[in-house]
């Protein structure tokens, strides 16, 4: 088991929007109010499950927790569950748990209506939409510089495999309306050696800070198949030069870019 050092600041900001506190895995949930909607670019919540690469044989750890990071100012919304997790030795055990963030779903943005009658209601709703999305925004960029503040020793090996399957059963009871995604920062060298059956859940996948060691071996398109075989619904690698957010990203995971 590895120690790893970040900064939990979730306070005031999550305590607006009725966040709990931390958990024993590092949980940041919330109870969400009952009517529920996305700000306009953000078309359905995601329950998303993060790997990053902290074996020996990954130079790339800190690129790839800042492209994680950038995707989480960008492309976290409302209603979303992020599960952070180590690819390891051991990736599929409890140990390999980062954290756990649940954003809290906005109520329906209050609609101006002609009424005068109305009028001194509509500000007071809107007031408190406003309330609260400026608490979304001010934890989305919280849980960012979080991410960014991860550490952890070097790992002995990459379990590729067992953070796959550990993804594919946290997506199993993805709810109705929320999109499945599995995002990896990752060279996808599998050292661990134990390969086994998961069911990705028809997630949408990226591979960010992605960069083969040896060219002449398709890395990309094995695991292109792979995963497709998984029953993930997308793939998409991200070069470590490439941008970590653009139009792409905001498609893949349902965000109007």
């Amino acid at each position: 088991m590895y120690r790893f050092q970040m900064v939990l600041l979730l306070t005031a900001s999550l305590v607006v929007t009725g966040c709990g506190a931390a958990g024993a895995e590092g949980e940041s949930a919330a109870a969400a109010p009952q009517a529920t909607a996305q700000p306009s670019r953000c078309r359905q919540p995601r329950r998303v499950v993060v790997g990053i690469d902290f074996s020996g044989s990954y130079q790339l750890a800190r690129e790839g927790l800042d492209q994680v990071a950038t995707l989480v100012e960008h492309a976290a919304c409302p209603g979303d569950e992020w599960f952070l997790r180590a690819i390891e030795e051991n990736s599929y055990y409890p140990p390999a748990a980062l954290r756990t963030v649940r954003f809290p779903a906005l109520p329906l943005r209050p609609s101006e209506r002609p009424e005068l009658h109305l009028r001194r209601q509509y500000l007071r709703d809107l007031q408190q939409w406003q309330v609260r999305a400026k608490a979304f925004a001010t934890a989305r960029a919280q849980q960012a510089q979080d991410i960014r503040a991860l550490n952890a020793a070097p790992a002995r090996a990459t379990d590729i495999y067992g953070f796959l399957a550990k993804a594919g059963e946290l997506l199993v009871n993805t709810p109705q309306g929320t999109v499945p995604v599995v995002v990896m920062a990752t060279d996808l060298v599998d050292t661990a050696g134990r390969d086994s059956a998961f069911d990705l859940q028809g997630a949408v996948v990226l591979v960010l800070a992605f960069e083969a060691e040896d060219p002449t071996v398709s890395v990309r398109d094995f695991w292109q198949d792979r995963l497709r075989r998984a029953n993930a619904s997308t793939v998409h690698f991200r070069d470590v030069t490439e941008r970590s957010f653009d139009v792409l990203d905001a498609l893949a995971l349902g965000v109007s870019p």
